[in-house]
């Protein structure tokens, strides 16, 4: 049995309301729902955690059973039973993430979320600071995911 303090701490996330929201013209919705512009940007809209995907996708994220946001002329999806989340914490964080991830995470910004790859499974990445992450998934791939990131936080506990 292990008996060292794992140097990540992997939380379940409650499940939240999520709405992927597409739409080909930005400004469209930003009279009813501000949207942040830039790829990989996160923002704050009327109760929703809000991050830029695309240049015409942003997913949003409300805490409970939020309705859905008033966005005329966008097409809105509930993706809430789609997706899961956890949340990453501790000393070693950043190696666990870079160990299935291809993304250079030395240039990947706190404050920031982008969908990337982990161990092969498209995930949205948020690096929330310096050690903490929120890694969202597709429901499906969530036990392989959770158990990857479990093994390289048992493997960096051990010095591997």
């Amino acid at each position: 049995m292990l008996d060292r303090v794992l140097p990540v701490a992997i939380h379940d996330l409650p499940a939240g309301t999520r709405f992927s929201l597409r739409t080909a013209e930005p400004a469209s919705c930003a009279g009813t729902l501000p949207l942040p512009r830039r790829i990989g940007e996160v923002g704050e809209a009327e109760g929703y955690t809000v991050f830029c995907l695309g240049p015409d996708e942003w997913m949003l994220i409300g805490a409970g059973e939020a309705a859905a946001p008033a966005a005329p002329g966008c097409a809105v999806i509930d993706i809430s039973d789609r997706e899961v989340a956890f949340a990453l914490s501790g000393s070693g964080v950043m190696d666990a993430v870079a160990a299935g991830c291809p993304r250079d995470l030395r240039r990947f910004a706190p404050g920031t979320a982008v969908r990337t790859l982990y161990a092969g499974v498209d995930v949205i990445v948020w690096r929330q600071a310096a050690d903490r992450f929120e890694i969202h998934v597709w429901r499906s791939f969530a036990p392989f995911v959770r158990h990857r990131l479990e093994t390289v936080a048992r493997e960096l506990a051990l010095g591997l």
